[in-house]
């Protein structure tokens, strides 16, 4: 996988949907800002290892929706 060209194709809209700001200050883990500054930047192939840091935590972000949360909210309709 070539960060780079993901980044270009689809990683950044993507990225965009899902870390939001105010998922990223809930989390409390990574800087918003930091990862706003990596997707306003304009694509340069250089810069891979910065879209392989949004590869990752974009990954997690969707690991945390599908394993944590979706588990609470199964947990809730069960109860009831």
């Amino acid at each position: 996988m070539n960060p780079y060209l993901q980044f270009k194709k689809d990683l950044k809209d993507t990225a965009e949907k899902i870390l939001t700001k105010e998922y990223i200050e809930k989390q409390g883990i990574f800087n918003y800002d930091y990862i706003r500054y990596i997707l306003d930047y304009p694509a340069h192939p250089k810069l891979r290892w910065h879209y392989n840091f949004i590869w990752i935590i974009l990954g997690l972000a969707i690991w945390e929706q599908e394993f944590i949360h979706k588990r609470v909210e199964d947990n809730i309709e069960a109860y009831y």
